[in-house]
């Protein structure tokens, strides 16, 4: 499957657009078929590469919405991004979306309480 070709959810154009209440729900790791798809959302970055080895992960066509497919014996539990910026600047960071949500549910209930 040519990920570059991929139509974009709802929830992901939401996620673009800055009205998504739970970004969780498209970025980071999720299991797709057998295996597990990455979803990485970098602006102003012109390649991205996961780990160490430099998995080469694909823009969707028209987004800073990047993806990487494979198995998830291939990702560590807080994987690290390898960037190369639209300056040919390189960095590497952790993916903030491998760590788990630091607020409980309940306090987001509250706090969309009032």
């Amino acid at each position: 499957m040519d990920i570059t070709k991929i139509k974009l959810t709802q929830s992901q154009q939401k996620l673009i657009e800055g009205r998504s209440h739970d970004p969780f729900e498209v970025l980071g790791v999720h299991a797709v078929g057998d295996g597990v798809q990455l979803t990485v959302f970098s602006p102003f970055v012109e390649t991205l590469a996961v780990g160490p080895e430099g998995l080469p992960m694909q823009r969707i066509k028209g987004t800073d919405l990047f993806v990487w497919r494979g198995s998830f014996a291939d990702l560590p539990r807080h994987y690290q991004l390898q960037a190369v910026d639209k300056d040919g600047r390189e960095y590497e960071f952790y993916d903030p979306y491998s760590f788990n949500p630091m607020i409980p549910e309940y306090d987001l209930h509250l706090f969309s309480e009032g």
